[in-house]
């Protein structure tokens, strides 16, 4: 009893070890796809970029979901596709990227690739402001302004476009002399 007792542990530490290395391992293949495409993608061979970004958001890799979307959202190396934009804007938000975040507001916001739902953009700008997104804190910001998706409320409006203006947003910054802030 002892030894099977033993021999399963030892099974179970073995397994472990394995599936950390597979994971570590398809982290690192990953991380080497994105950095790949975006070597593709800062050299404008669109094509090359959206092959190594999708190999990278296959294992998870979250900014490179986010740019392959950003890659449909533009046309580049693929076929303009709003709702395959969104596709990967989302799944990139939903394990936290906040550049993901800030463009999946921006859809639901403007009906791109969705219906508009200004409260789901709210939502989305929210996640990305409170990470420090300059772009989603003067979304945030002008949403509380005008009170689209969110009650309107000229203080917290205030407070999240100088968040925005201190990271140099010139559009928080005009908002916030419109405001008289």
């Amino acid at each position: 009893m002892q030894m099977t007792r033993m021999y399963n542990s030892t099974i179970v530490i073995l397994t472990l070890l394995l599936t950390a290395s597979i994971f570590t391992a398809c982290g690192k293949n990953a991380q080497k796809e994105y950095e790949e495409g975006k070597s593709f993608y800062l050299s404008k061979q669109y094509e090359s970029a959206v092959k190594h970004f999708s190999a990278a958001a296959d294992l998870g890799h979250a900014h490179a979901q986010y740019m392959l979307g950003e890659c449909y959202s533009n046309g580049d190396g693929v076929e303009k596709n709003d709702p395959e934009a969104v596709k990967w804007y989302r799944v990139a938000a939903e394990q936290g990227d906040a550049f993901a975040q800030t463009c999946l507001g921006t859809c639901y916001f403007t009906g791109t690739g969705v219906e508009v739902d200004e409260k789901e953009a709210v939502k989305w700008f929210r996640m990305a402001a409170e990470q420090g997104d300059a772009m989603a804190q003067a979304c945030l910001g002008a949403c509380y302004s005008k009170g689209t998706g969110v009650e309107a409320d000229e203080k917290v409006a205030a407070d999240w476009l100088r968040k925005a203006a201190a990271q140099g947003n010139e559009d928080a910054k005009k908002a916030l002399e419109q405001l008289g802030n």
